[in-house]
This record gives C-alpha cells, sequence and structure tokens, in this order.
C-alpha cells in the first residue's frame, strides 16, 4: 500500500458560506446560516462554528495542524470547538482571542488563535490541501497532535487520525489492521526524521500505543488507563473480534490472551428513548450471556466513570486483580494525572 500523503487528501476549491436572510456572524465576515443549526445537539452547533472560524482565520502562510487540522478534516478531535492552531513562518507574538458566540440560546466559548512554534518550520515538505484550507504536512501534524496539553488528548485525537488514514472498518479488520500498522510505521518513520528532539519520547509512546479502532473518547479514556496500566508484553486490542455459535461480536477492548472483554458504555449507546434502550440492552444481556457461556469474562465501564481518572484507575486495577492479572500502578511516558480542563464542560463533546 502506498502510505504516500499525496493519496492522503482530496483538494478542492473552498466554497465560503455566504449571507442570506438568517444568519449568525461567527468572526470577520464569516456566517453560519442558523437554518443549518436548528434541531443540531449542542456539540454539533460548536463543532460548525469551529469549522466556520477556519475559514475566517485562512490566510496565506498559515497551516492548520493539531485539532484545527482534524476539525478540517471532519475528525471529531477531544475538545470539538477547539483553540485555532497553526503553524506560520510569521513570528507567534500574542495570540488572538476570538469572542464567544451566542446561537439561539447556547453560548458558544471564546477561542484563541495560536502560532505553534516548537523548533524552526520543517523544510522539503509538501503541505496538503483538503477542500481549499490549507493543512500543516502530514508528519508534522502527527507530531503536533502528540504535543497536546495532555497526554490522553494526544492519544485520543492520534487514534482518531490513524482511524481515518488508515479507513479503519471493524467488518474489514484484516485489512484495516494492515493498514493502521503501515500507517503507524510510516508516521514514527517521517517525525523522527523531521530531528524534532523536543516531546520526543511522548510522540513514540503516543503513536505507539494509539488504536484506529477506538469509537468514542469513552473508549479513548479507558484505553489510554490501560495502556498506562499494563505495560510489558501483555496485548491490549480494541475492536476484538469474537465468534460464538456462528456469530460474529465485537469486544470493544480485549485482553485476547486472559479471555478477558472490557464493555466501554458511551451516551448514546443505548438510544434515545425509554423503548429502545430496553431493546438495546435486552440484546446487550443476550450477547455478554453468550459471551460468558464461552469462557470470556467481563469488565464493564460506563461513561460517568471516564470523567475521573482517579477513580477509574482504582476501579480497573482492582477488577483486574480480581480477574488474576497483575497489574503495574499508573505510570509511563503516557500518564499524567488529570487536569482541570481535560474534561471541562465547555470544551468536552
Amino acid at each position: 500500500m502506498d502510505v504516500s500523503s499525496k493519496h492522503l487528501l482530496r483538494s478542492t476549491k473552498t466554497r465560503r458560506i455566504r449571507k442570506s436572510n438568517s444568519l449568525v456572524m461567527v468572526v470577520r465576515g464569516t456566517y453560519i446560516a442558523t437554518s443549518y443549526l436548528e434541531g443540531e445537539k449542542p456539540w454539533d452547533v460548536r463543532r460548525r462554528v469551529a469549522q466556520a472560524r477556519l475559514l475566517a482565520t485562512t490566510r496565506h502562510g498559515v497551516l492548520f495542524t493539531g485539532e484545527s487540522a482534524l476539525v478540517t478534516l471532519g475528525i471529531e478531535p477531544w475538545w470539538n470547538n477547539p483553540d485555532v492552531t497553526v503553524r506560520t513562518d510569521a513570528r507567534s507574538g500574542k495570540p488572538a482571542l476570538f469572542p464567544a458566540v451566542r446561537v439561539g440560546e447556547i453560548i458558544v466559548p471564546s477561542v484563541a488563535w495560536h502560532c505553534r512554534r516548537s523548533g524552526p518550520m520543517v523544510e522539503g515538505l509538501e503541505a496538503e490541501d483538503f477542500w481549499g484550507m490549507p493543512l500543516a504536512p502530514i508528519p508534522l501534524l502527527a507530531y503536533d497532535l502528540c504535543q497536546q496539553a495532555h497526554p490522553l488528548q494526544a492519544f485520543h485525537n492520534v487514534s482518531a487520525f490513524l482511524r481515518f488514514i488508515a479507513g479503519f472498518d471493524r467488518w474489514d479488520l484484516v485489512g484495516s489492521r494492515i493498514r493502521e500498522a503501515r500507517w503507524r510505521e510510516h508516521l514514527i518513520q517521517e517525525v523522527c526524521s523531521l530531528g524534532m528532539e523536543r516531546g520526543h519520547r511522548r510522540t513514540q509512546a503516543v503513536l505507539e500505543s494509539a488504536s484506529g479502532g477506538i469509537e468514542s473518547p469513552a473508549e479513548s479514556t479507558v484505553l489510554w488507563v490501560l495502556a498506562c496500566l499494563v505495560r510489558g508484553r501483555r496485548e491490549v486490542v480494541c475492536q476484538h473480534e469474537v465468534q460464538v455459535r456462528g456469530r460474529r461480536f465485537f469486544v470493544d477492548i480485549a485482553l485476547p490472551e486472559e479471555m478477558i472483554a472490557i464493555e466501554v458504555s458511551g451516551m448514546g449507546k443505548f438510544g434515545g428513548t425509554a423503548a429502545t434502550a430496553d431493546e438495546v440492552a435486552l440484546r446487550f444481556s443476550r450477547r455478554q450471556q453468550l459471551l460468558t457461556d464461552s469462557g470470556w469474562r467481563f469488565i464493564n465501564v460506563y461513561y460517568e466513570q471516564c470523567r475521573d481518572l482517579s477513580a477509574l484507575v482504582v476501579y480497573l486495577r482492582e477488577r483486574l486483580c480480581a480477574l488474576d492479572v497483575t497489574v503495574s500502578r499508573p505510570g509511563g511516558k503516557l500518564w499524567a494525572a488529570q487536569s482541570p480542563e481535560l474534561f471541562h464542560r465547555d470544551r468536552k463533546f
């Protein structure tokens, strides 16, 4: 497979959202028609505003990177209304602040515009173009994603990026894992060739541990904690396939050798109505019973548990020890204690 970045992104002309009768001004002449926002969830509204702000900051010499590049590509980053982050050869100076925007009853938080300057701009790399939006070269983008303020945020964003570029599909796990492995190796080699000494250890750890099989921030959190607890040669797999009685099941996270399945229940896993929730819960219970009868042991983690890292670490350690799995205290190159802004209600989707 050719992993050249030239085959990754599709280039086309930018279509700027134009003024009509019902508009919300975002900043400096960029608008979103409110008809686009009707019926949207608050996090979807913030994501649309984040996309419009990227349009507003497009100028010659700026390359979007980090979470701004993910927003451009349509990938959900850790924060769905992130700071605008760019690469530029200009001096950084003070960041510009875009004011908060009110959309109906929703207030979109203010967003700072940052120049990314960790070392000199890298020469000889080809910038990407996606729908007319200039992106940093893929190796530099991968490096910037790894340098997020908290390693969990970096872990999730790199995993989401891997999922995108590898075209990860659970119904084609073999092909998906081959593509993911090739992209991972390619990114590690390319990032190492940049000669960026700052943050090299974290970059290597994030790229080696991230998984394109992750489907939600809650799964990212659990897999990241496990990566910090279950170190060494023990295998921890995301989207593990199990076949029982001719049926095909996918376990969110698994320790295959120990036949331990870790199921992560996200906010939308059981549907939007009571009837749907009852139906899904019944199907989920029958599925778990079939897997238990075939020898699998389960640890269930709920979305709310993923918002308190200390409590989640204690819970997973206790459950794994009860299943005779030796775990370490949280540590390693990926580990960091929970920061105040990591799960901020105005930033996290």
